[in-house]
């Protein structure tokens, strides 16, 4: 006698939610070393596991400073001078920049790419891993766990289009906190920012104003003479002020926007803290501050 039995139904685990946090302090918004995460990748050997982490902020900002863009060539069309992008001379080199920091990427977050620098280590993947499409896998899962395209805008409810009785009610409106939410490994970060008043952005502008560049002077080109000066943009010094002045002026608003204050008792200490962030967790932030919170746009713009 043959006994029918009826196939059991294995359980499926349901998946764990994301833990959520609310960003009130600075002991919640962890290192860029610390965000780890496992990507696999479909090798020709079979899936491999690769255990990365987060880049932070400072890296990302040392990785520019030391694989710039090249400067591209220029050309006359009728009469005005502009850049020369297409330029295949400018288009190679500006790729090979582009490589060598997705290289330093996978470098920094990763593990160790053989090779005493930047051009060695871009050298050794170029002659060594055969698959590009394996180097972007690797190098975009790193950039998504730092926070790229994580954020967004939590979005309240819509309100029944009170009318506005007087200007005390419409300047409130422009003073509550926004929610924004980054989602990450097993986490849902939701920062609180606020917005800054026209009055107090222009103050950090003042304050975070770089100084005058020095002057060169200006040569006569077929005599040689000297004839006047003219503001030296170029001068090492002065460019590094100007980028100082720059950082300086997003961490200030940064800073004002969040609930919380940032570790330090200088620009100078709070900046650094802040190059410890995931780098597009901190970008993120910047530009939806900036453009979402401190812009308006109405949508006849767009028309």
């Amino acid at each position: 006698m043959q006994v029918q039995t009826t196939p059991t139904k294995t359980a499926v685990a349901e998946p764990t939610p994301p833990a959520v946090i609310k960003v009130t302090s600075p002991e919640h918004w962890p290192e860029a070393v610390t965000v780890k995460d496992q990507v696999q990748m479909d090798t020709l050997q079979g899936p491999m596991i690769f255990e990365i982490r987060a880049q932070s902020y400072g890296e990302d900002i040392q990785l520019v400073e030391d694989v710039p863009d090249p400067k591209p060539p220029t050309r006359e069309s009728r009469g005005i001078t502009i850049e020369d992008r297409e330029n295949e001379d400018y288009v190679a080199a500006a790729n090979a920049a582009f490589f060598k920091r997705v290289v330093g990427t996978i470098d920094q977050c990763w593990k160790k790419i053989p090779g005493d620098d930047l051009a060695a280590k871009a050298h050794w993947v170029s002659e060594h891993a055969w698959r590009p499409g394996e180097i972007n896998h690797l190098y975009n899962a790193i950039l998504a766990l730092s926070g790229l395209h994580a954020g967004e805008a939590i979005v309240p409810e819509a309100l029944a289009k009170p009318i506005v009785a007087d200007p005390d009610t419409w300047a409130l409106s422009s003073q509550v906190r926004v929610a924004y939410m980054i989602s990450r490994a097993g986490q849902r970060l939701t920062f609180e920012l606020t917005g800054l008043s026209q009055l107090k952005q222009n103050q950090i502008v003042m304050a975070c104003k770089p100084p005058e560049p020095p002057l060169k002077p200006i040569h006569d080109k077929i005599t040689g003479k000297r004839t006047g000066v003219e503001p030296d943009l170029n001068d090492a010094k002065y460019k590094a002020a100007v980028q100082a002045a720059d950082q300086y002026e997003r961490v200030m608003k940064l800073e004002l926007a969040l609930p919380f204050k940032l570790p330090g008792d200088t620009n100078e200490q709070k900046l650094e803290w802040l190059k410890k962030r995931p780098v597009y967790e901190v970008r993120g932030l910047l530009m939806h501050l900036n453009h979402n919170i401190l812009s308006y746009r109405n949508r006849s713009d767009f028309i």
